[in-house]
């Protein structure tokens, strides 16, 4: 039974993130129907910041958070801005703006090896890393903070979207975009708001798995692989999708690595998927339209 809950500890911890992952994913989707598959590398990015701003500046690990947030949510906005919008003037397929992201995830790699270099860094953890016993399971403090920063983080989404005019406007966006410019909402804004929550978000999963996995530049991709599979399993553009995706992601890779073989948590993880996408096509929460309800 202490196998099981020390497993349980760590899947959740593990899904706290990869929901982050996913709720950045699942707001770009909202609002502009868009993956965007640089999300992986956004965290990375997030991740590689908290090495320089936490470990060799030493800063407090609050203001590196903010940082990290509003620098990676800057650059993807920029992204947006730059790239993203001009291609949709174009009229320029989805495809070729997904590629477009795919060529940031590339881009931010290699910029990142130049920057950091290709080994693993080690981003300090704020509360320490001496563990805790609670009742015969071993706690890492930094799980706490994990946990605590995912779920500080939708709560605030949940209120943003029920209670803000401004969440309801980009909700409306992604319902119906003429529908939205019609009664005066500007759906490129509500875009370019959501390309910067969402690499907010993809940076502050990276920075809190920081002091678990060490950052690396190569790290993006795992963490775009995992991030999408639970955006898929919960439900393109739905909030508690996001939540509910990452968790079950965390618990088949963890439970998977311990039960079967971690040689095998990633195949787990993905024969889980194509059962439920052919049980659920739009995931456990999602539909085929992305409606305000999701949220």
């Amino acid at each position: 039974m202490s196998d099981f809950l020390q497993l349980l500890v760590g899947a959740v911890t593990l899904g706290a993130i990869y929901a982050l992952i996913a709720l950045g994913f699942n707001l770009i989707f909202a609002a502009s129907r868009l993956m965007n598959f640089a999300q992986g590398d956004l965290a990375m990015l997030g991740a590689m910041v908290g090495v320089t701003l936490a470990g060799t500046l030493h800063l407090p690990f609050s203001l590196v958070v903010l940082a990290a947030v509003v620098v990676v949510g800057l650059l993807f906005l920029a992204f947006n801005l730059g790239v993203l919008r001009p291609l949709a003037k174009r009229n320029a397929t989805l495809t070729s703006m997904v590629m477009a992201t795919l060529a940031l995830s590339m881009f931010l790699q290699g910029a990142a090896e130049l920057i950091w270099g290709r080994l693993e860094q080690a981003v300090p953890s704020p509360v320490g890393s001496t563990p805790l016993l609670v009742g015969g399971i071993v706690i890492v403090p930094h799980y706490l903070v994990v946990v605590g920063t995912s779920a500080v983080a939708f709560l605030a989404m949940f209120f943003f979207f029920r209670r803000t005019l401004t969440g309801k406007a980009l909700l409306a966006t992604g319902f119906e975009p003429e529908a939205a410019r019609l009664v005066g909402i500007n759906p490129v804004s509500m875009v370019a708001l959501t390309c910067f929550l969402g690499g907010g978000f993809a940076a502050l999963g990276g920075l809190i798995i920081g002091p678990i996995t060490f950052a690396a530049p190569w790290m993006g991709l795992s963490l775009a692989v995992k991030g999408f599979a639970a955006s898929m399993l919960g439900g393109l553009g739905s909030l508690p999708g996001a939540l509910l995706g990452g968790l079950i992601v965390g618990l088949l890779e963890t439970f998977g690595a311990g039960y079967v073989s971690s040689a095998y948590s990633d195949a787990i993880i993905f024969l889980a998927l194509m059962l439920i996408l052919f049980v659920r096509p739009a995931g456990l929460l999602g539909s085929p339209l992305v409606t305000g309800e999701h949220f």
